[in-house]
């Protein structure tokens, strides 16, 4: 089964300092998935056991446009939980010594921080930084958090 409830809001407004927009969404259900992959199969799977999962997940951003400059600043807040029914503590790993939650049942949490330049009207430059953390468990590679943190320089031209 797949059950996704969710919800979505939008606020901006305008301000003699510039535009603020916040903007957020979250989603909860049920959904299926195979044991170290928490995503739903286009199909069932006739050679693995099929996982069922309570899972859910967030997004929020602030933006703000710096009055009527050129920049933009921004703070991004994320969540995915695969499994709301376990804890990192929990997560042991398959098999004989563990118990049957993988990392396919570890939750994420991300923070973003971006600047925006629009160079012309065509022509922006972004630099995100995202700070990544994973829930730390009994699994061997996640019992503390890994260092996957991303920094993403970007140019786009849109024509």
């Amino acid at each position: 089964p797949r059950v996704y409830y969710g919800a979505e809001a939008f606020f901006s407004v305008k301000t003699s300092l510039g535009t603020t927009t916040l903007r957020g969404e979250y989603i909860t259900g049920t959904q299926s998935g195979q044991l170290n992959n928490s995503s739903s199969p286009f199909f069932l799977p006739s050679s693995q056991d099929t996982y069922i999962r309570s899972f859910n997940g967030m997004y929020a951003y602030l933006i703000h446009r710096i009055g009527k400059t050129k920049h933009e600043v921004a703070v991004k807040y994320e969540w995915y939980d695969p499994n709301t029914k376990v804890t990192g503590k929990d997560i042991l790993g398959a098999g004989p010594t563990g118990n049957s939650f993988t990392s396919a049942d570890i939750k994420y949490t991300q923070l973003g921080l971006t600047y925006t330049y629009y160079m012309y009207e065509n022509v922006k430059f972004m630099f995100n930084y995202n700070m990544i953390t994973n829930e730390t468990t009994g699994i061997t590679g996640f019992t503390k958090d890994i260092a996957d943190n991303i920094l993403t320089i970007r140019m786009q031209y849109r024509f």
